[in-house]
Formats: C-alpha cells, structure tokens, sequence
C-alpha cells in the first residue's frame, strides 16, 4: 500500500549505508519537537538542499522547513550522495537502528534479553561525552557495526561477570573468526550461538559467509 514511497524509502536507506561506510555518518541526536537532526561526518562537505544546516567541526545541526532534510555529501574524490531524512513520526530513535537487522534472528533462535539499546550504549555514551575531541573512531566502528549486523544478521548479547564481560553471539549465517587469545565456547552448533569473555573496552569480530568477510569493532563498556 506504500506505493511509491516503498522505492523512496528504499533508496533512502541505501544512500545512509553509503553515507555510512564513506563519511562515518551517524545521527548523534534528535530533537522532534523543533525538527532538528544532529549528526556526525568526516572528510566530506555537506551542504543542504532541504532545511538549514550548520556546522561546528565534523558535527553539523540541521533544522528542517518542512517534514524532511535532504542534504548532499561530497567528498574529495568528487563523488556525491544525496540523502532524505524524515523529521516526522516516522523516525526512530537511532539507537534502534540494530532491531530490524537482528529480529528474524532472534525469533528464529529464541535468543534471550537480546536489545539493540545494551549494545549501542558505549558508543552514545562516548559520543555524548564533552570530553571526547575526536569521535571519528566511535562513529566509524558504530557505521561498521550497523553494517556487519546487516550482512551476518548476527544477534549479540552482552552481560557483566565480575570484571568481565561474557559476549554471547548467535551466527544464522557464516563462521565466527576470533583471535585465538579468546576462548571461545560453542554454547549451541545448531544454532551457532558462541560465547567468549573480555577484560578489554573493545573487540574486533569477523564473520565470513558465502558473500564474503565482514568485520566490526565492538564497544563493550
């Protein structure tokens, strides 16, 4: 019934990813009462096609006029990407953007206390810290997050033990590739749920499925 808004909204996905794995873009806020989007972009200029923009270093506030924002990233090899944001009630809080990669997974394999919010709590906590100068390598491993999730449809769950962290995995799609100082315990082949602990505040994983070899660089705390 969506008509076609269904190619607009797809397009419009398509051209965050690519923003995404370009130019590290990520909604770092969103105020939906004065229509105003604030976000994160690195090495490109953004100018506004729809609605006013700003810009303070690489974190830039634009309001809308209407119900969207379209603006236009260029970067210095010349390619560019237009992209629309909604600023009405269909926008999501961002830090939900990991629900719909992993739902299937989750309902498929049962897998418990299993929320997107958990895990992309250290990435907003860094980037809502004042005392953060550079948040290019948190914006970067959260894009690569957002991306490695799409691509595996890995569902991820993470608890404290101690002074611990156990990181429970569940991989419908590929093997788990993990650096061999991890001890990594196959909790469930069937369901290829895997589990490891760490002391450290972030972990690379890689996953390789028959379209290729996707890494992320996981925040833990």
């Amino acid at each position: 019934t969506a008509g076609d808004w269904f190619e607009k909204g797809r397009e419009t996905v398509a051209n965050l990813l690519v923003a995404a794995s370009r130019y590290a873009f990520t909604v770092l806020s969103f105020d939906k009462e004065g229509k105003r989007l604030r976000f994160f972009a690195n090495g490109v200029t953004v100018s506004a096609i729809e609605g006013n923009l700003e810009k303070q270093g690489s974190v830039y506030t634009v309001t809308a006029n209407r119900d969207l924002v379209r603006l236009a990233l260029q970067g210095s090899e010349g390619k560019q990407t237009e992209i629309e944001i909604f600023v009405t009630e269909v926008v999501h809080p961002p830090k939900y953007a990991l629900s719909d990669c992993w739902g299937k997974t989750v309902k498929t394999y049962q897998v418990q206390n299993c929320t997107p919010e958990n895990i992309v709590k250290p990435y907003y906590d860094l980037l809502d810290d004042t005392q953060t100068e550079n948040k290019y390598p948190c914006c970067a491993a959260l894009s690569g997050l957002v991306g490695f999730v799409w691509r595996t449809e890995t569902a991820i769950v993470k608890r404290q033990k101690g002074d611990k962290w156990e990181v429970e995995l569940t991989i419908p799609r590929g093997t788990l590739k993990m650096e061999e100082s991890y001890h990594t315990e196959a909790l469930d082949e069937q369901a290829k749920r895997y589990s490891f602990t760490t002391d450290k505040q972030s972990v690379m994983l890689e996953v390789e499925n028959e379209k290729g070899r996707y890494t992320a660089e996981l925040y833990i705390y």
